[in-house]
């Protein structure tokens, strides 16, 4: 009996150490061949029978074909168990990514949204100060604006393209400086009256009409001079490409000289100087246009001086 059992314990662990290769493999790669077990019964009954003749203990056929059955049905539960955990590992690698990927819960919306629709695009900041017509002009600026910084006055760059006459006679702050964007492309006559503080006007050097230089606003061209920031003081010599100067151009200016000496003669347009008439103001002219200047200027209080031949 005791060989017996030394039989049996060696079949066994060489079955274990065939299931435990297999056990990584994946289940088409292993083959379980039933030919190979009934082999392995035989000869264990065949040495059965031997034993117990040869040391006169009798044996149960049928203990020893349940011990047989017995080792066979752990031996394929231990294969089976290993099978499956093997492809059980495998499932749990590819199945996640082939079939059923792992879904994430979208955060860019709200929860309970609605029919609420996000716009596409942002509302423009808007300055409340400015009350623009529907044809982009600038009609009039609200006492009180917060968009005036330090003194400092940039106009809307967005639906705005002009500047109303009077556009600021109701406004009793205090502007020193106004920024014209390449969007204002038209300044009517007065645009900037009401601002006595008014020291400098400035344009985009992208605007395609006007320009400035030196703080007065002319034409692209500079032939016209169009405003004149009425808290300048001093002397202001007008350059010799000017040809014109605009309706209400020097309004209340604070100037005690103004010269035009270059070589043309220079037209000017209505209410020059405002309602003062340019008291105070002594104009220097070229001898030669000395009388067309009086002629021309006879309904102001501004005194006129010939200069040369």
């Amino acid at each position: 009996m005791k060989k017996y059992t030394d039989y049996i314990i060696a079949i066994t662990t060489i079955v274990l150490f065939i299931v435990v290769g297999l056990a990584g493999r994946k289940l088409e790669q292993i083959q379980f061949n039933p030919d190979n077990i009934t082999a392995v019964q035989a000869s264990l009954k065949e040495k059965e029978v031997a034993d117990s003749e040869e040391t006169g203990v009798p044996a149960s056929a049928a203990a020893v074909e349940q011990n047989h059955t017995d080792i066979v049905n752990g031996t394929n539960k231990i294969m089976t168990d290993s099978i499956l955990k093997s492809e059980s590992n495998v499932n749990t690698e590819i199945i996640p990514d082939l079939k059923y990927p792992a879904e994430h819960p979208d955060t860019s919306k709200p929860e309970n949204s609605g029919s609420v629709e996000t716009p596409t695009t942002l509302p423009k900041e808007e300055k409340t100060g400015f009350d623009i017509n529907a044809n982009g002009m600038l009609e009039h600026f609200r006492d009180g604006d917060q968009s005036v910084d330090n003194g400092y006055l940039a106009l809307p760059s967005e639906g705005c393209i002009g500047i109303c006459s009077g556009a600021f006679l109701d406004y009793s702050g205090s502007i020193t400086e106004i920024y014209i964007p390449s969007s204002v492309t038209e300044i009517e006559a007065g645009a900037f009256a009401g601002l006595p503080t008014l020291e400098w006007l400035e344009t985009d050097h992208e605007n395609p009409s006007v320009s400035s230089e030196d703080g007065v606003v002319y034409r692209a061209s500079k032939s016209e001079l169009l405003a004149f920031p009425p808290a300048r003081v001093g002397n202001f010599s007008v350059p010799e490409s000017v040809t014109a100067i605009s309706d209400a151009a020097f309004y209340h200016t604070s100037l005690v000289q103004l010269d035009l000496l270059g070589s043309v003669y220079v037209t000017f347009g209505k209410d020059v100087f405002g309602p003062n008439a340019g008291a105070g103001l002594t104009i220097r002219v070229p001898k030669k246009y000395e009388n067309d200047y009086r002629t021309a200027l006879s309904g102001y209080a501004v005194q006129i001086i010939g200069v040369g031949e």
